[in-house]
């Protein structure tokens, strides 16, 4: 991993992973026990906070009974931090042990991309104690970029089809509204599919209750098969909108956060957004719809994260929104 020291966090974007902020940036739907950041506890982190002078913290994964997740940059690879509690350090330093005995003994490559690998482990010191701390290789990867691609130009025909001909705007594109089209029983979503731990990329999911039984090969050719948008009970026409807000939050719109107005590029700002995540399995603005800081608004958090990946947003947008006195 390169060097980050110099490396600033987004603006907006609250820097403290404590109860302050306790919800911010985590995709797990609970968190954790804010009692839980004492003596033997968590180890209160910091967004943009240097670990080991060479990881740099982005934003927080989620957390565990005796560890935090968080994700480092460059590239992206999730961080453990244990608590400081005697047993937790013993069954880190039992973990630790454990996956240096999985790398030694793959000397076929056996085990590549079947069991996280453990890139790094060091200790911090802090309020709560001592914490071992532990990188991760967890393998977890999207669609290759030609299959994201194929999935793309699909969902791109698709609302050329409803923006041009039919004059709609779907206002909710994101992976859980794509479908694979096979007999209909496979649909994309990342967080969903992960719950059932089944062999396909993460992305998909199904609508069987039961565990399919799938050959890996046919995931292999799964861009083969049309791709379909669905649920457009959220969809309203170009020249009549229903709601001012509409998009789920992570896909949502610079203009539709100021209120400035939207058309049918807003799809097209969500269908970006869903390619990024098809192909990274990340976020491209994380921001949880319960995200709100004793400081910023959701939206803030939101625009915060926008201008700090691709900079200022135009004056005309800004100056001529809803929020432009504010």
């Amino acid at each position: 991993m390169r060097n980050l020291v110099n490396t600033k966090p987004h603006a907006f974007v609250p820097r403290t992973l404590t109860p302050e902020h306790k919800t911010f940036d985590s995709d797990d739907e609970e968190q954790e026990d804010q009692e839980s950041y004492c003596k033997d506890g968590y180890h209160p982190v910091q967004i943009g906070e240097i670990f080991n002078q060479k990881y740099l913290i982005i934003r927080k994964l989620g957390w565990g009974g005796f560890s935090n997740r968080l994700a480092l940059l460059g590239p992206l690879r999730p961080l453990k931090i244990v608590k400081s509690a005697e047993c937790d350090t013993r069954a880190a330093l039992n973990e630790i042990n454990l996956l240096k005995r999985t790398r030694e003994l793959d000397t076929l490559g056996q085990s590549k991309g079947k069991i996280v690998e453990l890139l790094d482990n060091f200790t911090i010191s802090g309020i709560n104690g001592t914490h071992i701390c532990m990188v991760l290789k967890s393998g977890s990867i999207g669609f290759p970029i030609t299959k994201v691609k194929n999935i793309i130009r699909q969902v791109l025909e698709g609302l050329d089809y409803l923006h041009t001909t039919c004059k709609i705007i779907h206002t909710d594109i994101k992976p859980e509204n794509i479908c694979l089209n096979q007999n209909g029983v496979c649909k994309l979503s990342f967080s969903q599919w992960e719950k059932l731990r089944s062999k396909l990329p993460a992305h998909l999911l199904t609508r069987l209750t039961e565990e399919l039984k799938i050959d890996q090969r046919e995931v292999d050719h799964v861009c083969e098969m049309p791709v379909k948008i669905v649920d457009l009970g959220n969809a309203c026409w170009v020249n009549n909108h229903f709601s001012d807000t509409i998009q789920s939050r992570s896909y949502r719109s610079p203009e539709v956060i100021l209120r400035w107005g939207y058309g049918s590029s807003a799809d097209i700002w969500s269908t970006a957004c869903m390619a990024f995540e098809l192909a990274t399995q990340q976020n491209l603005f994380p921001v949880r719809e319960d995200t709100a800081g004793k400081f910023y608004t959701k939206d803030e958090i939101h625009l915060g994260s926008i201008v700090g990946l691709l900079g200022d947003v135009p004056e005309w947008l800004a100056f001529s929104s809803r929020h432009a006195r504010k």
